[in-house]
């Protein structure tokens, strides 16, 4: 997989650190708010939404509406949520090759 753009929930505001890798086609250059990683699970700066294989692994701040609000989704399962990508980050893409589009 070509690696063009890497997003992080902390570059939009989203309480989960989540690093996905995008490739993208048509190829543009998507520039990318940093990420911010100041904070931690352990406070409650952010959530962990994680599938610990045998059953749902998760920290006392991540119940199912904590992680919905924390990754922007409010539809899915918990276990779902585990694998899903912020809609956030497709909109953000979205937007990015739309742009590059009309140049």
């Amino acid at each position: 997989m070509r690696v063009d753009v890497v997003l992080c929930g902390t570059m939009f505001d989203l309480k989960v650190f989540r690093h996905r890798w995008f490739e993208i086609s048509p190829y543009c250059l998507i520039l990318t708010p940093p990420c911010n990683h100041n904070g931690s699970v352990a406070k409650g700066d952010y959530v962990c939404v994680v599938n610990g294989g045998l059953g749902m692994t998760t920290t006392p701040y991540a119940s199912k509406a904590k992680c919905g609000q924390a990754m922007g989704i409010d539809w899915m399962t918990r276990k779902e949520m585990t694998q899903a990508i912020p809609p956030t980050y497709t909109e953000f893409i979205g937007k990015a090759i739309i742009d590059t589009l009309e140049d």
